[in-house]
């Protein structure tokens, strides 16, 4: 069977068909006529007519000459570029959207997956593939792959023609404009209606703060707003924002304004549209008040005063502790009298003051901007003879002379010399002397010591005094073991100290001493050669230069098991007893082997002289040894064993 792909709803007839090239363009050859008379009989388009052509005078065509000839045969692919198929099954407004659906394919490459161009008014305007699921599509045509689309597409308002393209698979050619059947091609007309939604007027409008010349105003957001809109009707102002919240500014001090706010939504036209506004009503501030003073009344106490402002229901007083904008102002007090004490000063400390008087609107308090600030200074004297009385590694005992009249003494404290580190305030007591501890090894600290008094229930601060303390050295840590079962030395390992120059190794025969130094160097090891077996001795290191002892550590060499003896013995069993070895922290191996000289197995450790040998074979010969160790914990509780030497080997024999 056969059929032509480029016009599928034609017949075509079987046989050899032959293309000539015939001066630069072709003609078909008659089959028909050639098979009858046996010559090639050529329809010729130029001319409208036959001619023939055989091997003798090969080609009596009237006017050209046979150039070339090819001959094709049914079945035998061609090389034509077909281009798309397909249509559109919808391209209309939905949801005011462009909407199109439709199918096609590429009969050169009938499983692959076309792209379609969009045009909008003779525009190119958007690229949407074709590649949803066509079970329908394959099925009609006998093809695979996924070759159907269904878009929507965002256009402005407007009325527009549009034209879908599938695009060749094979070539940049041969595109082809898809119509609502096969073989037709349609620009179609659509229309996007504009639409303009009504947003919804905000709520709860309010003034968050108001000055002599600007406002905050605030409100709740509302669902679906692209943004709002705040006018000022009396003073032309108006702005746009995206936020809930907006300052307006440029206000006249002492007038009364209405803000309005409306929300905004984006109609399709790309056009914001505002709705229904809500607005609130406030006066700007007038002015501040004028000629403050701070006058002296007792020791850490004075007294503020100002003009009185006409209208004003009250005034905040607001204070904070020196002179610079690194410091927060607090707030006070709030008075209705254009005056205020204030007490509870510390003493050495600079002051600055501050006022602004308020009216009532609607039950809330509207504040006018602030007076300039207005500076006081308190002075009385340090504590003296500040010292250093106890120190270690991680404390120090302070003292310090009373100072007379105050109430307490407040000690504080900072990391190194500079204003680096902050002061971390330890204590408020009543004596002179402190002790300072959780300081860390070797490090330098600044102590502030300053007295107080108390009046009224309230602390007043006098100034300071100051200290510098450097720290002791950390305790290095101590191991101690026995490195030769052979004799009595002691070797003595520690934990290098940070910022040491050197160590000092100290020994006694008690742990309360008298300690007695055996070592100093800049050594982390020592081996102590002067000890005796089954003599305890208690050892401790220190950094030379102003460092702390380490933990005591202790070492006994213990004497070999004496008298080794079997007491009972029976078919599987041998039971052994010793002399127990004198001192604390004492235990045993038992080490069994059939072998008198190699084989030996430790069968336990134990706090008692006997053991009972268990499991044993009739008849048969063992061999046993003990020794005795002294245990010790290191600092990381590692256990340490020190092994005195073994009994003499004895050897036992089972029952039969």
């Amino acid at each position: 069977w056969a059929h032509d792909n480029n016009q599928i709803w034609f017949n075509i007839n079987a046989g050899y068909y032959t293309i000539c090239n015939v001066g630069g363009h072709y003609v078909l050859v008659d089959n028909e006529r050639s098979k009858s008379t046996g010559q090639i009989y050529i329809y010729d388009s130029y001319n409208d007519g036959y001619s023939w052509w055989n091997e003798d005078s090969r080609c009596k065509l009237s006017r050209y000459t046979v150039q070339e000839i090819f001959v094709y045969k049914i079945g035998v692919a061609t090389p034509v570029d077909r281009g798309p198929v397909g249509l559109v099954d919808f391209c209309e407004v939905k949801n005011n959207q462009l909407y199109v659906q439709g199918w096609c394919y590429d009969p050169d490459e009938p499983s692959k997956s076309l792209k379609i161009h969009i045009f909008v008014d003779n525009q190119f305007y958007v690229e949407i593939d074709c590649n949803k699921e066509s079970a329908d599509v394959n099925s009609a045509y006998g093809i695979s792959g996924a070759h159907r689309f269904a878009e929507y597409i965002d256009l402005a308002p407007g009325t527009y023609n549009v034209a879908l393209f599938a695009l060749n698979s094979v070539s940049n050619d041969n595109n082809v404009v898809l119509g609502p059947s096969l073989n037709e091609s349609k620009d179609f007309k659509i229309t996007i209606e504009n639409t303009v939604p009504t947003p919804a007027t905000p709520t709860g409008v309010k003034v968050d703060f108001i000055t002599t010349n600007a406002a905050k105003i605030s409100w709740n957001a509302v669902d679906g707003a692209d943004g709002y809109t705040i006018v000022v009707p009396s003073s032309g102002a108006s702005k746009t924002t995206t936020g809930t919240s907006v300052v307006i500014d440029g206000l006249t001090p002492g007038s009364l304004y209405e803000f309005q706010v409306s929300a905004y939504v984006f109609g399709t036209d790309g056009v914001p549209h505002d709705g229904s506004y809500a607005s609130v009503e406030k006066r700007t501030m007038v002015q501040s008040p004028s000629n403050v003073v701070a006058k002296d009344v007792t020791l850490g106490t004075i007294k503020l005063e100002w003009d009185a402002v006409e209208g004003a229901d009250g005034y905040e007083v607001s204070r904070r502790t020196g002179t610079d904008e690194t410091y927060s102002y607090v707030v006070l007090d709030e008075v209705t009298d254009p005056s205020r004490v204030c007490p509870y000063l510390s003493v050495g400390t600079a002051y600055q003051f501050r006022v602004r008087y308020f009216y009532m609107v609607d039950g809330v308090k509207t504040y006018s901007d602030y007076s300039a600030p207005v500076t006081k200074n308190i002075t009385i004297s340090a504590p003296t003879g500040l010292k250093t009385t106890e120190l270690s590694a991680t404390s120090a005992t302070l003292s310090w002379n009373a100072i007379e009249g105050v109430s307490g003494y407040e000690v504080s404290r900072r990391k190194g010399k500079s204003s680096e580190y902050d002061f971390i305030s330890l204590d408020e007591l009543t004596k002179t002397s402190r002790v300072c501890s959780n300081l860390a090894p070797g490090t330098t600290y600044t102590f502030k010591i300053r007295g107080y008094v108390i009046k009224n229930g309230n602390k007043v601060y006098g100034s300071a005094a100051t200290i510098y303390v450097t720290t002791r050295l950390t305790a290095p840590v101590l191991n101690v073991t026995r490195p030769n079962a052979s004799n009595a030395n002691v070797r003595l390992n520690w934990t290098a100290v940070k910022g040491a120059t050197g160590y000092k190794v100290e020994r006694a025969e008690s742990s309360e001493g008298p300690w007695t130094t055996v070592y100093s160097g800049t050594k982390l090891t020592y081996l102590d050669t002067n000890g005796s077996v089954n003599k305890r001795y208690y050892y401790r290191v220190s950094a030379s230069n102003n460092g702390d002892s380490s933990i005591v550590r202790s070492m006994l060499i213990p004497t070999k098991p004496t008298n080794l003896r079997i007491t009972a013995t029976s078919k599987n069993s041998i039971s052994l007893t010793w002399n127990t070895v004198p001192g604390s922290c004492i235990m045993y191996e038992v080490w069994r082997s059939r072998s008198k000289d190699s084989g030996y197995v430790c069968l336990g450790r134990y706090n008692t002289n006997f053991k009972k040998s268990t499991s044993l074979s009739a008849g048969t010969t063992y061999y046993y040894k003990v020794r005795a160790y002294f245990y010790y914990y290191d600092s990381d509780g590692g256990v340490h064993r020190i092994y005195s030497d073994y009994t003499p080997v004895l050897s036992g024999t089972t029952r039969r």
